[in-house]
């Protein structure tokens, strides 16, 4: 059975700032996802994974947060219901995948543009 959370990183940023994790365990094997976001020591309320209220933003951030962690563990239950054997780095890029897919996409929107144009040189 496969664990989702998120957590605070312990080491620092530039700033002093600690990045907030999507953390996947499963059979005690372990792999991090960064949410893109970053709040100070004092401002994490670890007992219950939310940011505290001395944060400018923490109601959006712990939106933010539920949000994310609710879509992980709907991909961690649809591994589940297939009943797919699948390794931590399969359940990470099943979470993560949609930021991937995006660039693609709109990248062979930009070529198919570009080949309609006779723009051929920049296509190639």
């Amino acid at each position: 059975m496969a664990s989702v959370k998120i957590i605070l990183r312990s080491r620092a940023n530039k700033k002093g700032e600690h990045p907030l994790i999507l953390q996947i365990i499963k059979d005690r094997k372990k792999t991090i996802h960064s949410l893109g976001h970053a709040i100070l020591k004092a401002d994490w309320d670890a007992k219950a994974g939310r940011v505290k209220r001395s944060h400018p933003n923490h109601a959006r951030l712990n939106n933010f947060l539920l949000k994310k962690l609710s879509e992980a563990n709907d991909a961690l239950l649809e591994l589940q219901i297939q009943k797919k054997d699948t390794t931590v780095k399969a359940i990470k890029n099943t979470i993560v995948q949609e930021r991937s897919n995006l660039f693609l996409a709109q990248a062979e929107t930009y070529l198919n543009q570009l080949k309609k144009a006779g723009k051929y040189n920049r296509h190639n």
